[in-house]
């Protein structure tokens, strides 16, 4: 597998293995690749993320991409019609603006069981004004107030996002004209230069962001996972030396997820990427691929990076922004796969591939042109052993193999989102458009084809937060009891 830091350049040399969208031979490619509608996402090269100033603090675009569902080869089943269109998620940094509210899930159960200890607190900030109005520009030309017009710019929208554990804006364009003109040679460009404009009420000038998007030239992966930021790595292989390592392992080499975009808040995953990158370089295996973002925080403001000393949670729902901002033109399915607590199971089925396989039957009956934006699936908190050797703690597979009682109760808890039609996540759902009820369609998916284990009680100090949440955890539940075996042959 191919291991990147920050940028995802791994989209231009890694190899893929997506059996649902392979085509038979390389003149199908060809087709393929002409008629269907092109994807761009930002350019690696970019050292930083385009920003100015305005009025409240700094405008920046963290994440962007360009895709449509247009042309006989675009994928029908659960996806309606879309224009060819940019996708920006952007963020209003003013150190002044910025909070993080803790979120009440439920009046009886406030903390949703979380971890003691733990701030799961969001960071809400700053937002354009409501009246701002969006455009766009196709090209590299460079416009100020005094030369753009309504001919040089496209009519482009805020999206807006707000509600109790999240406030976020996308910026929405249609490409339009120039975008037809691609149908014809030569073609959609590799590099695509674009400018967004804000007007700005007040301002005095038209606010102007610079694009440059590159293009995708890998098939669209059948499903990824973006993880949570996460932190104290370090901490964690003190207590299970080998559990990031099986939760990766397990998850792209044997499941079938054909990439990940991790984040974290401190750089500790740094080193187990680098460990498991030396091992694949010696002993090839797979070819699914990373994408790493170390000390996601500071990709956002220095602000957020502070609160996320103490809120390490709170810049969660932004990462999420940003996995599917990206993933729109790069994934079909994107799964919020959080933390090496969670390990996805199909069970009673243990051959290599199988989400792939359970994928192909739950799209086998979506309707064609219709939204189906969330893929639900159901979670399991598990209870640990009171007591285990130290020896068999520091093995692979240990966590799962010592933790077999559960709760009686499957909860709604881990989302498979379309990313071109779920712009905004939080942990476990997709959200509407503000003042809008209706995100898309919704399918749960049964526990016997997909749950997922939740191993409430990884660490030592978190025995008995199963019974905490759920009354008691006295079902028996070996059902992944061969996934040791695996692993320790990973």
């Amino acid at each position: 597998g191919s291991t990147t830091s920050r940028d995802g350049e791994s989209l231009a040399r890694a190899s893929t293995s997506n059996k649902a969208v392979q085509l038979t031979s390389r003149a199908a490619v060809t087709r393929a690749r002409s008629t269907a509608s092109p994807r761009y996402v930002l350019c690696s090269a970019s050292a930083r993320s385009p920003s100015i100033d305005v009025p409240g603090g700094k405008l920046t675009v963290f994440a962007a991409s360009v895709a449509g569902l247009e042309g006989p080869a675009r994928l029908r089943r659960g996806r309606p019609p879309q224009a060819l269109a940019l996708r920006a998620a952007i963020i209003l940094d003013s150190a002044e603006a910025w909070n993080a509210r803790l979120v009440q899930h439920q009046h009886h159960n406030p903390d949703a069981g979380h971890a003691a200890h733990v701030s799961y607190r969001k960071c809400l900030g700053a937002r354009l004004p409501e009246d701002t109005e969006v455009s766009c520009h196709v090209g590299n030309e460079v416009f100020t107030a005094s030369n753009a017009s309504s001919a040089t710019f496209g009519e482009g929208r805020l999206v807006r996002f707000e509600n109790d554990e999240l406030r976020h804006d996308f910026v929405h364009c249609v490409l339009g004209a120039p975008a037809r003109r691609w149908r014809q040679p030569p073609g959609p460009p590799r590099r695509l230069h674009m400018q967004l404009s804000f007007d700005i009420p007040h301002f005095g000038r038209m606010g102007a962001l610079p694009l440059e998007l590159c293009r995708v030239a890998l098939p669209l992966r059948r499903i990824s996972f973006c993880s949570q930021p996460l932190y104290g790595l370090g901490t964690l292989r003190q207590e299970l030396p080998w559990v990031v390592d099986d939760w990766l392992d397990y998850h792209l080499d044997h499941l079938g997820f054909q990439h990940a975009e991790l984040y974290d808040v401190d750089g500790s995953l740094h080193s187990i990427l680098e460990r498991r990158a030396a091992k694949r370089a010696r002993n090839p295996r797979g070819t699914a691929t990373i994408s790493y973002w170390k000390a996601w925080p500071t990709n956002l403001s220095v602000a957020l990076a502070d609160a996320s000393r103490i809120h390490p949670y709170c810049t969660e729902t932004w990462a999420y922004a940003h996995c599917l901002t990206t993933h729109r033109a790069l994934s079909r399915w994107v799964m919020l796969l959080h933390a090496p607590d969670e390990f996805v199971m199909s069970p009673g089925r243990e051959r290599r591939g199988e989400l792939l396989r359970v994928l192909d039957g739950i799209e086998a009956d979506l309707p064609e042109d219709e939204p189906l934006t969330l893929l639900r699936v159901k979670a399991s908190s598990f209870a640990r052993a009171d007591t285990v050797n130290d020896a068999f703690v520091t093995s692979r597979g240990a966590i799962i193999a010592m933790s077999q009682w559960r709760g009686e109760q499957r909860y709604l808890h881990t989302p498979v989102l379309d990313p071109a039609l779920c712009l905004c996540a939080g942990p476990h759902t997709c959200y509407a458009e503000a003042d809008s009820d209706f995100p898309g369609m919704v399918q749960e998916i049964p526990p016997k084809d997909l749950v997922v284990h939740h191993y409430v009680e990884m660490l030592a100090r978190n025995v008995g937060r199963c019974a905490r949440q759920h009354k008691s955890c006295i079902v028996p539940d070996d059902s992944a009891f061969w996934l040791p075996r695996v692993l320790q042959g990973m």
